[in-house]
């Protein structure tokens, strides 16, 4: 699924930066635990591996355990996440988690918090 068999005889330092991002999240797919956090799972990834890791790591999904994942690429949140919650702040400031949403309901909150943050920047000014 993560087509990593051209990988296999490699050393992991000669990976590239897609190679390496779908061998960590197949390494970290194989451990039996009760929770998983992957943070960016689809950077270095074009659109078809973002896929192929994306339904990796909803095949995980059980009754009896936990996914965490940071995505910022809105398809491949929608298509992993049961809830979302969404993150805002200034950094060394402070932060906010907001409590679970539904999909829908948090991405749309995610993109009225940037969409607003792009304004108030534009309307900054230089």
């Amino acid at each position: 699924m993560l087509d990593l068999e051209s990988v296999l005889e490699r050393q992991v330092q000669h990976l590239s930066g897609g190679e390496l991002q779908r061998f960590i999240i197949g390494l970290t797919c194989v451990q039996k635990v009760d929770i998983y956090m992957f943070d960016e799972p689809s950077s270095y990834l074009d659109v078809k591996q973002r896929l192929n890791a994306a339904r990796m790591i909803r095949s995980l999904v059980k009754h009896n355990n936990y996914i965490i994942c940071v995505e910022h690429d809105l398809s491949v949140l929608d298509y992993l996440s049961d809830f979302v919650c969404c993150l805002y702040g200034n950094p060394g400031a402070y932060g906010v988690v907001t409590m679970p949403f539904s999909v829908r309901e948090g991405i749309n909150i995610f993109l009225r918090l940037n969409v607003d943050s792009c304004l108030t920047s534009l309307n900054a000014g230089p």
